[in-house]
């Protein structure tokens, strides 16, 4: 037979033991939700204190590195329409738009300069990245998200259209679509 005083103890201690898991898992979850609240917090004021992008107004410039080691300046390209875009190797849509920013390229090299921006990727990834996509122009890596940071960037993939004045003449967030980049290009002077 068992003590009563003993199995009411041990109930208790089982008890107390729920009592501390589910306190635990609490306290993690809120530790995890506190977490994430304040990275968003942080990225936002980061665009924030950026600012976004103002139609008509010069775009940031910068200076960033291909992954062969070529340093690319924004101010250099004065003279010639910019399409600007920040991808990433992981994002989805960044790999369906890639074809389409890869003929732009080829075929109207003559009138503009397409220019990638990589988000925060090591030289091997953008390498690999372009090599199984065909790449020929020119990806930049930009390790510390200066360009995301000075762009106002807020999502993958984001395309700026720069006249050859190097004023912002229109932002695309999401995959383009030849109608998406007509619609900026003729504007600019840039006809199919």
């Amino acid at each position: 037979m068992t003590d009563p005083a003993w199995t009411r103890e041990r109930a208790q201690a089982r008890r107390a033991l729920w009592r501390g898991v589910a306190l635990g898992l609490g306290m993690m979850a809120l530790g995890l939700l506190a977490w994430w609240y304040l990275g968003r917090i942080e990225a936002a004021s980061e665009a924030r204190a950026a600012g976004p992008l103002t139609l008509g107004q010069p775009a940031p410039d910068f200076a960033l590195q291909t992954p062969a080691g070529e340093t690319i300046r924004l101010r250099d390209l004065r003279g010639r329409v910019v399409v600007l875009n920040v991808w990433a190797t992981w994002c989805e849509p960044c790999k369906v738009e890639m074809p389409l920013l890869q003929r732009l390229a080829e075929r109207y090299a003559d009138r503009l300069v397409v220019l990638g921006v990589n988000y925060g990727e090591d030289a091997a990834a953008v390498q690999a990245f372009a090599a199984e996509y065909g790449l020929t122009f020119p990806l930049l890596l930009d390790p510390q998200r200066q360009v995301v940071r000075l762009y106002g960037v807020r999502g993958l993939p984001t395309t700026v259209f720069l006249d050859a004045e190097g004023r912002v003449q229109g932002v695309h967030l999401g995959a383009l679509t030849e109608d998406d980049v007509w619609a900026q290009l003729r504007p600019l002077g840039v006809e199919p």
